[in-house]
């Protein structure tokens, strides 16, 4: 028996099928979306598919992004088929970071695949995942449809891990994090910034270079992609490492003259006419003397071009981009690691305004003026590894050959002299006492630098007188370093006068004392009234870690946080820097050192001035001792000349004219007056001399500031003495030996040591007797309870009720 049967009008079934038609199409749009993800887009070249599909939003170049030679040969050398890596050698300011977030880009949205990006940090990574990644996806319409909406409570992705629609994600981490390396899951890694050193960890625990172990962890993908992008800072950072394993790609131009030959822009840069000249091409300028108002005349720039390499003439800058129009890059090595490419360019290949012609050469004079300046232009300009340019290896012997006679304690091209003080704490095994060294040197036009002598205060000359007999006996006594006796030797010394062939005296314009001794004290000492008179700045070397360079001064001072006394702080490493090359300096040219004859036999001042060597380890280079037990303390007098004369250039406009004269400076004549302004203030110091007209020295301000110190204002020191005296061609003047006399109050009077001297001395120059080393002078009294926060009791009332008054004094000669 057959079912019945149950037919549905026509109109309901009509009614059914308006009613289901938009879950029906629903369905089909699904079913064919479905379809189309689960089949992989067509390829498309890297380059077409960004210029089309991702907007720039920020930037001078707003719109779809258009792509220079250099960042089109990093897209098609990642879409050949055997590339694995690709690193790009640049200069700072290369679109880069643009590059690698439109890549990153192509990969997630076209291809579907997941793309990870690495910083030198956390916080570096979100700032190019919030201010690049993120503004590029949000304003390129042509792939809004794949970015997951916002949810009410906000945006749904966090900063490190963006997914899109079609499932790919874009993750960007720190690099200083080794867990972000143990879990890499995508076939596209980027490394930006890549010739920091966090990307070359080393130590217990680290596992190196950060391309090796993305390299190593991407292997399981069939096509894996690497790109790696950085300005270079040493030979051994990760960005030099991995290029020089590469094939090393260069740009080729073609020269209006010689349209036909394409050739490389050669990372030189040189004066043409000059001994510093680089042979070929390369980026060249010509000078020429210009005499300004005041009667000074400087070198200013007058021609800037690119020399062809085969008819010799000049490529213009506005030329430049004619030339570079056609994009050619030639593999100039065979790659060591297979599947790498490098690709290298440095500032005259960008058009970014900060990379004009003008300013590379701008650049490349400052080095010659300041040294410590050549890794900078190395790196951020060159877009090269710096690899210093001596070995850190004096030969003592050498340089003793550079001792010639002058023809006066001075010698007629001085126009300034600027002193150093160090002050060392003696040694018991070698025989030293504790004693304040000094150095003079002269600095003539071009800065050529003539060492005048080297003095030694390290005691006091007492006559001691037999009660009995009436015999004068002389001892020789260790003074306190910084105390009363031993400062007044110092400003004696520094108060002389030096005399030049032609009967010129002169003083010294600035004196640099190391105040690391004793800082209390030596910075009370330097801020007397007769301290600033011979123009003493206190200056202490700063704390500067490996590899570090900090300028040779600053335009800040520091100050003691217990009385508030003002100090500069110097970089030591920079300085030992620029004196290593002028040791290498011909003697007589400009910068070069000259010694006098009296040192020619001491043997041990030289060794002390090689005493220190550079080291390397791990990409940076420092200054040291050689040996641990060895003596510098002529070096850091160098060191500290060399600061007195910064801060006299940057204080002193007669200084910068007299050292400033019509002389060649490695190649190049001083620049004009305001492009010397700009180099004192962001270079060589960072002292701006405008800054200084009207505030004059810093310190000396903060000094009046300073409360006056007891112990110092009961000094009576003893003024400079005549400055004409004949050049004895000795190292220690008749000055630094003071004699000095002083009675006790008792014949037997017990000294600190505990023995028994019954001879009585007295002191020369002094209105008042002060008993000897058996009881503590006044002043020394007051120096002791000043730092110990009590006032002490006066001579009468300390003595004991035996001891007779102090007798009737004389005075002498001091």
């Amino acid at each position: 028996m057959s079912q019945p049967r149950h037919d549905l009008h026509p109109a309901i079934v009509r009614e059914l099928g308006r009613l289901t038609l938009p879950g029906r199409s629903n369905a089909r749009r699904l079913i064919a979306r479905t379809a189309r993800n689960l089949v992989p887009n067509l390829p498309v070249g890297t380059r077409a598919w960004i210029e089309e599909h991702v907007w720039n939003p920020s930037g001078n170049r707003q719109g779809y992004l258009r792509l220079d030679n250099a960042q089109a040969e990093v897209c098609d050398a990642l879409d050949e088929p055997s590339t694995r890596k690709v690193n790009w050698l640049k200069p700072p300011r290369s679109g880069s970071s643009t590059l690698t977030a439109a890549i990153h880009i192509k990969r997630a949205a076209h291809d579907g695949e997941n793309a990870i990006f690495y910083e030198r940090g956390q916080g570096e990574a979100q700032d190019w995942s919030e201010k690049k990644l993120r503004p590029m996806l949000m304003a390129s319409v042509k792939i809004a449809h794949l970015i997951k909406p916002d949810s009410r409570s906000g945006t749904q992705d966090s900063w490190s891990d963006i997914t899109l629609l079609n499932g790919a994600m874009l993750m960007q981490r720190g690099v200083q994090v080794d867990g972000n390396f143990k879990a890499i899951d995508a076939p596209q890694v980027s490394l930006d910034e890549g010739g920091d050193p966090a990307f070359k960890a080393t130590g217990k625990g680290k596992e190196g270079s950060k391309a090796g172990q993305a390299a190593t962890r991407t292997a399981q993908y069939a096509e894996p992609k690497m790109y790696i992008g950085g300005t270079p800072t040493t030979a051994d950072c990760m960005v030099v490492e991995e290029y020089e394993r590469s094939d090393k790609r260069t740009m080729r131009s073609r020269f209006p003259c010689c349209p036909d030959r394409p050739q490389e822009l050669l990372p030189n840069v040189s004066e043409a006419g000059t001994r510093n000249e680089i042979p070929g091409s390369g980026l060249k300028y010509r000078c020429v003397t210009v005499e300004h108002d005041d009667g000074t005349t400087t070198r200013e720039v007058s021609e800037i071009g690119y020399e062809c390499a085969f008819c010799q003439r000049w490529m213009r800058e506005d030329e430049r981009n004619d030339a570079m129009a056609e994009r050619i890059f030639v593999a100039t090595a065979r790659a060591k690691e297979k599947g790498s490419v490098g690709i290298y360019t440095w500032a005259i290949h960008s058009k970014d305004p900060s990379h004009r012609w003008d300013r590379i050469v701008e650049m490349y004079r400052s080095t010659l003026e300041d040294p410590t300046r050549r890794q900078v232009f190395v790196n951020l300009w060159l877009a090269l590894p710096y690899t210093p340019e001596n070995t850190g290896v004096l030969d003592p012997h050498k340089l003793a050959e550079r001792c010639e006679p002058y023809a006066a304690e001075c010698p007629q091209q001085v126009a300034r002299i600027h002193v150093a003080w160090d002050t060392q704490r003696g040694s018991i095994a070698k025989g030293q006492l504790p004693r304040h060294e000094g150095l003079f040197w002269g600095v003539g036009p071009g800065r050529e630098i003539f060492i005048l002598a080297k003095f030694v205060v390290d005691g006091v000359n007492v006559e001691v007188v037999d009660p009995e007999t009436g015999e004068v006996t002389i001892h020789r006594e260790a003074i306190e370093p910084f105390g009363p006796d031993a400062w007044r030797q110092v400003l004696e010394i520094c108060g002389r006068g030096w005399r030049k062939p032609d009967g010129t005296i002169l003083h010294a314009a600035k004196v640099a004392v190391d105040i690391g001794y004793d800082l209390n004290r030596a910075l009370q000492a330097c801020a007397q009234r007769e301290s600033r008179k011979v123009r003493i700045v206190p200056v202490k070397g700063r704390k500067e870690g490996r590899g570090m360079r900090a300028p040779a001064i600053t335009g800040t001072v520091s100050k003691s946080r217990r009385d508030g006394l003002a100090f500069i702080s110097v970089g030591t490493q920079s300085i030992k820097d620029t004196l290593h090359r002028m040791w290498s300096i011909r003697v007589g040219e400009a910068e070069s050192i000259h010694a006098p004859l009296c040192l020619s036999e001491d043997q041990g001042f030289w060794e002390q001035v090689t005493a220190e060597r550079l080291f390397e380890e791990g990409g940076k280079t420092w200054w040291d001792k050689e040996k641990a037990d060895a003596s510098n303390e002529n070096l850091d007098l160098l060191v500290y000349c060399y600061a007195a004369m910064c801060l006299d250039l940057a204080s002193s406009v007669m200084t910068r004219r007299a050292l400033a004269a019509d002389v060649t400076l490695n190649g190049t004549r001083e620049a004009s007056a305001r492009d010397r302004r700009h180099r004192l203030r962001r270079g060589r110091g960072g002292l701006d001399p405008r800054s200084l007209r009207h505030r004059r020295e810093p310190w000396r301000r903060l000094r009046r500031q300073a409360p006056a110190s007891r112990t110092w204002s009961r000094l009576a020191l003893t003024p400079p003495g005549p400055s004409g005296a004949p050049w004895t061609g000795t190292v220690s003047p008749p000055t630094a030996r003071s004699s000095i006399r002083r009675r006790s109050l008792s014949t037997s009077a017990t000294t600190r040591t505990g023995r028994s001297r019954s001879a009585t001395t007295r002191r020369a120059g002094s209105g008042r007797s002060s008993p000897g080393r058996g009881g503590a002078r006044p002043i020394d009294r007051a120096c002791r309870s000043s730092r110990s926060g009590r006032r002490s009791p006066s001579p009468a009332t300390s003595s004991s009720p035996s001891a007779p008054s102090p007798p009737r004094t004389r005075s002498t000669a001091g």
